[in-house]
């Protein structure tokens, strides 16, 4: 089916600076953006259906980039907005125009701070559960302070988010919106995402914190 063709079709397989495996992708109808967030976390559908084992290799260029000094330079957040400290950096948008994913620096290009940071931690909960916990836990280990730093940030932002652009940035009304209801619900599915790795991780006490955060929220 067309929807099978796009997330397939939209991909290609490149090596990694490590020499592992990454799946890089293109946004195909809309600006040519590599590796969107937000474009992964609604095609990981097909492949958690069908191809599992292709998530972890489509997160990780995005987390390499994330957990780099590119990324997590405290001099590159200076004015961004909600940006406290080392715990509220959020996942990046996107890692460039294809074909080349330099990746970007914070307030570069799109943000989309709710959207990214609860879309990798949904993909990564539900790549566990699909595959059981052993297999995913050494995946789930190599970037648990990314976890840990998203699950903080969307701390911040329920149950009322601040204003900021959603995956459908082309419909006005609800290109910026403040306090989006489904902003909202995604930031408390990212909470219980992250409640749900660090209990795989064996951090009980984050785990709780988190499950409980997205419980009253």
């Amino acid at each position: 089916p067309l929807p099978s063709r796009q997330c397939y079709g939209g991909t290609e397989l490149a090596i990694g600076p490590d020499g592992s495996p990454w799946l890089m992708g293109k946004e195909i109808s809309s600006d040519g953006d590599t590796n969107t967030v937000d474009i992964f976390d609604q095609a990981y559908l097909m492949w958690l259906w069908l191809d599992p084992g292709l998530i972890p290799l489509e997160m990780a260029p995005i987390l390499d980039w994330c957990a780099s000094a590119g990324w997590q330079d405290d001099s590159l957040w200076s004015g961004i907005p909600s940006w406290e400290d080392s715990r509220t950096k959020y996942c990046i948008h996107d890692l460039g125009v294809y074909p080349v994913a330099a990746g970007r620096a914070p307030g570069n290009h799109e943000q989309m701070p709710i959207e990214e940071s609860a879309g990798m931690l949904i993909m990564a909960a539900s790549y566990a559960r699909v595959v059981g916990a052993e297999a995913a836990r050494p995946f789930l280990a190599r970037w648990k302070a990314l976890w840990a730093q998203w699950a903080h940030y969307l701390l911040t932002q329920v149950p009322t988010p601040a204003t900021q652009l959603t995956t459908d940035d082309w419909a006005p009304v609800y290109r910026t919106p403040t306090g989006g209801v489904n902003l909202g619900i995604k930031a408390i599915i990212g909470l219980a995402a992250a409640g749900q790795i660090a209990g795989i991780l064996g951090n009980h006490a984050k785990a709780a914190k988190w499950t409980a955060a997205a419980q009253d929220n």
